[in-house]
C-alpha cells in the first residue's frame, strides 16, 4: 500500500510544473499516471538495487516520490511551455499572462521552453551538490572509535528489561 500511496503522490507532483500551463485534462492525467508507474517501479526496484550498488540508503523514498517525476514534471513542462503558441492559437492576451517575457516579442515560446529546460539544470546542480554535501557530512560527522556507536540509532540511549523482546513481528 505504501507503494501505491506514493505513486498517487507522484502524479501531483510531475503534473504541478505543466498543468497551470496549457496541458489538457487528458494529458494531465497521462502524466500522472506516468509518473506514478515510474514512482511504484523506483520503489520496488530501484530503491535496493542503488543500495546494494553506490550504498545510496534514501530512508524517506525522497528519489522515488519527488526526484523522478519532479525531473519529469520539469522536462515536460519545458515541452508544454515551447508548444504553447499552439496551445493558445487566436488567444495572444492568455498566452502573454502565462509566460510575462513574451510581452512585446521579448521571447518566443520555444525560448521559454529552453529556459525552463536550463531551469531544470540549474536546480539539478544545486540539489545534487548540497545533497552530496549534506550526505557527506551525516555521515561522517559524530562518529567516535567505538565500533558499536551509531549515530543512526537510539539502542545506547533505552534500557529493556531482561527477557522482553521489543522487537516484536506485528501481524
Amino acid at each position: 500500500m505504501e507503494v501505491i500511496l506514493n505513486a498517487t503522490l507522484a502524479g501531483g507532483v510531475a503534473v504541478g510544473s505543466a498543468s497551470d500551463l496549457v496541458v489538457t485534462g487528458g494529458v494531465a492525467m497521462a502524466i500522472g499516471c506516468l509518473a506514478g508507474i515510474v514512482s511504484a517501479l523506483g520503489f520496488i526496484y530501484l530503491g535496493s538495487w542503488l543500495q546494494k550498488t553506490i550504498g545510496l540508503h534514501d530512508t524517506c523514498g525522497v528519489h522515488n516520490l519527488h526526484g523522478m517525476p519532479g525531473i519529469m514534471g520539469g522536462v515536460i513542462g519545458s515541452i508544454s511551455a515551447g508548444f504553447s503558441e499552439y496551445a493558445f492559437e487566436g488567444d495572444k492576451a492568455s498566452l502573454v499572462e502565462t509566460f510575462k517575457a513574451l510581452k512585446d516579442g521579448g521571447r518566443t515560446t520555444g525560448e521559454q521552453g529552453w529556459i525552463q529546460l536550463g531551469a531544470l539544470g540549474i536546480t539539478l546542480v544545486i540539489s545534487i551538490l548540497s545533497g552530496s554535501l549534506c550526505g557527506y557530512l551525516a555521515s561522517h560527522v559524530g562518529k567516535s572509535g567505538d565500533a558499536h556507536f551509531n549515530l543512526f540509532t537510539d539502542d545506547g540511549h533505552w534500557e529493556a528489561e531482561d527477557g522482553i523482546d521489543y522487537n516484536i513481528d506485528r501481524p
